[in-house]
């Protein structure tokens, strides 16, 4: 079980693998300045679990000289029960129903390399993710799925 004040941080490759086969390669740069430009328009969100659950990117920060994109990933879940607080001296509990159209929500720090680890096939770059339960790489691989293919950038014709 997770402590209460630690946080545990997972380490995975994210490999950029461009469809069709024959289609050009990117790198790690290339994808983060749209995503940074959908973050800045609000559109960096993904709905999904029938438009009961969202994941987005709540910050973004580049590291330029230390070759890293910092974000901060949120998923609200509206089928997530209502949190309960309790008095620490009289037990009482106390619920706290969420509004029309609000979900629980949790956050993940998410690091990612800007570099390419060297000797792949296709581009590979390390990524940390802060172990947070119900944020993982299942849910955000179609999250930046869905992002990359929102940004207008990578549209291509086949000459």
């Amino acid at each position: 079980m997770l402590n209460l004040f630690e946080r545990w941080m997972l380490y995975y490759e994210l490999v950029l693998k461009s469809s069709p086969d024959d289609a050009p390669f990117f790198d790690m740069p290339q994808i983060i300045r749209p995503l940074r430009q959908l973050w800045e328009a609000d559109e960096a969100y993904y709905l999904f679990e029938k438009e009961q659950a969202a994941l987005r990117i709540r910050d973004f920060d580049v590291d330029e000289d230390a070759g890293v994109a910092k974000l901060l990933i949120n998923l609200s879940d509206k089928r997530i029960s209502d949190p309960v607080f309790e008095n620490l001296e009289t037990g009482e509990l106390r619920t706290e129903p969420k509004l029309d159209g609000e979900g629980v929500a949790l956050s993940a720090h998410m690091l990612i390399s800007l570099n390419r680890i060297a000797g792949r096939r296709y581009p590979v770059f390390q990524v940390l993710l802060e172990d947070v339960p119900g944020i993982g790489r299942t849910k955000l691989a179609p999250f930046l799925t869905s992002l990359i293919k929102k940004s207008e950038t990578w549209k291509f014709t086949d000459d």
